[in-house]
Order: C-alpha cells, then sequence, then structure tokens
C-alpha cells in the first residue's frame, strides 16, 4: 500500500519543524508527503525546503500565489496525493512513531472503511500532556462519539478522496465534509487509540468546544450548553444546509465508492434517509417560531416520533425548550 500525507500550511513556522520531524520518524515512513503553503508571509516555505533536502521520503511542495483558506488549501493537497491511503496532517501536532504503521495494518484488515479516524492526546502549546484525550471531551460532554471529527487524525483512501472531491465551498470545513460522507455511506472507523499529540494553542484553527486541553466535566458543559447565549437556531440551519447539500451532491452524482456497493438501491435508501432527516430539521427550525410555551407540545411530539434521534435525544429538545 502506497501511503501518502496530504499537509496544509499556513503561518506555521513555530510548530512545523516538531510535526515535520514526527512525520520522519515514522516507523513505517510514508512514500510521499505533500505540502500546500497558503501564501505564508513567515519562514514556513523555507522550513519546508530544508526539510526536503534530507527527508527519507519524496517531498512535493506547492506555494499558493493567493491564500485559498484552511479547507481548500487541504483539498488542494489532498488532489495532488497519488498513495492508497492518504494521512491529512496539521502542521502543529506530533504524531507518535507508530501511527502510519497501525492505520495501514487496520486499513488492510477493512478494505470497505474509507476513513479512519484516530484518537489523540491533548496537549498544551508546549506539548504538555494533559491526560485526557479528544474522545473522552466528547463523551464527556454526553455528545455521541460519531461527534469525533478531526482532519488531522483522518487517514482516508484514495478512492474515497477521489470520489469527495472538490470540496463544496460552502460546507464549512473539509474535515465535515469527508466524514459527514462518510458518514452517511457507513463507512468510517473511529478507534479510541491514541495514535498523536494534539496541540492547543491560540491559533488552531478549529474553535470546536471539546479542543481544550482543560477536562471537561458534564454538569458544568449541560449547564452552559442550557443557558448559555448562543444562537442555537444558527447551528441548527447551519446543519440543515450541509444536509441539503449532501443530498443534491448524492443526487447529482448518482453513485457510491466501488469499494462499498454499486448498489443503485443502497443509494436509493440513503438519499430517502436523508429526506427524512430534513425534514425532522425543518421541524425543529419551526419550534423556533413561537415563543419557549408554544414549543412544548411540538417539541415532545418530535421526541415521541423519534426526530430527535437525528440530534442529541432529549438534552436537544431541552435546550430548544430554553434558548
Amino acid at each position: 500500500m502506497r501511503i501518502s500525507v496530504a499537509m496544509a500550511v499556513y503561518n506555521g513556522s513555530r510548530y512545523l519543524p516538531s510535526q515535520l520531524e514526527s512525520i520522519a520518524k515514522q516507523a513505517r515512513l510514508p512514500d510521499q508527503l505533500v505540502v500546500c503553503d497558503d501564501n505564508s508571509n513567515d519562514d514556513s516555505v523555507e522550513i519546508i525546503r530544508k526539510f526536503a533536502q534530507k527527508a527519507p521520503f519524496h517531498v512535493d511542495l506547492y506555494v499558493n500565489e493567493k491564500n485559498l483558506g484552511y479547507s481548500q488549501n487541504f483539498s488542494k493537497a489532498m488532489s495532488l496525493c497519488d498513495g492508497d491511503l492518504i494521512f491529512l496532517s496539521d502542521q502543529d501536532d506530533v504524531w507518535f512513531d507508530h501511527k502510519i504503521g497501525r492505520i495501514t495494518e487496520i486499513a488492510t484488515q477493512h478494505p470497505k472503511i474509507n476513513i479512519f479516524i484516530n484518537n489523540a492526546e491533548l496537549t498544551d502549546h508546549n506539548l504538555v500532556p494533559a491526560g485526557i484525550t479528544k474522545t473522552e471531551q466528547i463523551l464527556a460532554t454526553g455528545y455521541p462519539i460519531r461527534n469525533m471529527v478531526m482532519g488531522t487524525c483522518s487517514a482516508v483512501r484514495q478512492e474515497f478522496i477521489s470520489y469527495c472531491l472538490p470540496v463544496p465551498g460552502n460546507y464549512g470545513g473539509h474535515d465535515n465534509w469527508l466524514h459527514d460522507l462518510a458518514g452517511l455511506l457507513n463507512t468510517r472507523m473511529i478507534l479510541n487509540e491514541s495514535l498523536q499529540y494534539y496541540r492547543i494553542h491560540r491559533g488552531n484553527t478549529s474553535t470546536y468546544f471539546a479542543n481544550t486541553h482543560r477536562k471537561i466535566y458534564r454538569i458544568k458543559r449541560i449547564a452552559s450548553d442550557l443557558f448559555s447565549p448562543k444562537d442555537r437556531l444558527s447551528e441548527i440551519k447551519t446543519m440543515h444546509k450541509r444536509r441539503h447539500i449532501l443530498m443534491n451532491w448524492l443526487i447529482e452524482h448518482a453513485r457510491i465508492p466501488p469499494n462499498i456497493s454499486q448498489n443503485t438501491y443502497y443509494l436509493k435508501k440513503i438519499i430517502d434517509d436523508l429526506e427524512i432527516e430534513i425534514m425532522a430539521i425543518e421541524q425543529r427550525i419551526k419550534l423556533y417560531e413561537g415563543g419557549k410555551l408554544s414549543r412544548i407540545l411540538p417539541g415532545i411530539k418530535m421526541l415521541v416520533n423519534k426526530q430527535y434521534s437525528y440530534f442529541n435525544g432529549w438534552k436537544s429538545l431541552l435546550k430548544d425548550l430554553l434558548q
């Protein structure tokens, strides 16, 4: 199996050397590293060029003439990889030396899985471990483990990359796009095994609440969720937009990855299920048209009809009633 690493870089000189070194120290080295620099104004490009001279694998460096943004820069990097399995890499993490070998082994054992996502040890900006992992943080909030989406912890089969690209510019993240599509097709695997450090610092692109090296306590998180002034309706509308994009994309492409199935009935069922989910989201949006008291009965009806199963069950209903 040929291995590629797709790395997106932008002003990453502070932490970039550590991540490059961790890739070079892999027990199972990649065959190719593709780096797309998004028009950095620090010395990131020079760091990569110097690394390429001594790297024990081929390094392809591309420097964008203008800034593409995080998601589209990754989309470009992935499209330039020629490996059978493509590892996505941020510029500021550190991989454990057995990461590539371990994921490659699991990918060989599970030929119908297209995305593998490993757990990560959370650290501060100095790479001091916090003693907690990303999956532990998610579970501590009461959210299901399916909410685990981290591009930097992901490895994707080439044929699935070809199937997914280009990433829609209005979707909101290349990793969300890849994992949401793989989730619909039931072709993603979440591993509880930590295979890298995830560095938390001020420059992190992701602002997801679970990305903190401070331990999350469920009661505190639930209270914050219920009574914070966060615009929950906006979040629901974003979910509605993304599901529409996914459904339209599946209808337009009218196919699924060859290593899953070519059964047209299977594709139709996925689209039909998406339509039902979209209707549930629209029903939830309608709750917000009236006051809190007017939401109670239709909200309970949605819960009984299992429409809240597309969210976080009764917890999501409670948030809607208190927002």
